[in-house]
């Protein structure tokens, strides 16, 4: 089949799913003021989490920020994980997925229990692959036909008499023809015949 009637397209293609890691900075508060405790509070297991690269990181230049789809964050990854991720992340056509693996009770800095999370990562890439278009295939089929169309309207009209391609009324192209040495003219003409006025 032509290769006109397939469109590239971009896919994405799970190639590592990797054991669950530990989620750093889980006790801390966000930009925006929520306390990541308490956004892990309405979280679960299963809870989808987007991996992104924080570039304003003073600590670590490595930092790998986890958020949930709704934009708040729940924390980093641990800078040993990050340190392997941040690059795949960097590279053209390298993602990250990841989801909530478990919530625990885990000891705080202050002795205090605090919610802690780990998360499972999924690593994707991205492939250019071309995919059949049905669109494409509609447009040539119209084309196609549009052509053939006007092919076949114009071999119709070059065989067609000139008296039928220029018709002056039913009467009138008569006339016409009997005064003119029209279509009957001619072929009496060919044949050797005389034409007689009978008006």
């Amino acid at each position: 089949m032509s290769r006109h009637l397939y469109r590239p397209t971009i896919e994405w293609r799970r190639i590592a799913q990797y054991a669950p890691v530990q989620v750093d900075g889980v006790g801390l508060n966000n930009e925006d003021g929520s306390h990541r405790q308490q956004v892990l509070f309405d979280c679960q297991a299963g809870t989808r989490v987007v991996v992104k690269r924080n570039l304003k990181s003073t600590d670590n230049s490595n930092a790998v920020a986890l958020f949930l789809r709704d934009g708040r964050q729940i924390g980093y990854l641990t800078q040993n994980v990050a340190a392997w991720v941040a690059p795949l992340l960097e590279s053209i056509g390298g993602a990250f997925d990841a989801e909530i693996w478990s919530l625990d009770r885990v000891p705080a800095n202050d002795g205090r229990t605090q919610i802690g999370c780990t998360v499972a990562l999924t690593q994707f890439e991205s492939l250019v692959v071309e995919r059949f278009s049905w669109a494409l295939a509609f447009a040539a089929v119209v084309r196609l036909s549009a052509k053939t169309t006007k092919w076949t309207a114009s071999q119709v009209a070059s065989m067609m008499p000139s008296s039928v391609k220029r018709p002056a009324g039913l009467f009138g192209s008569a006339a016409a023809s009997n005064e003119d040495g029209g279509v009957y003219g001619q072929a009496s003409a060919a044949l050797g015949l005389e034409t007689a006025d009978h008006r």
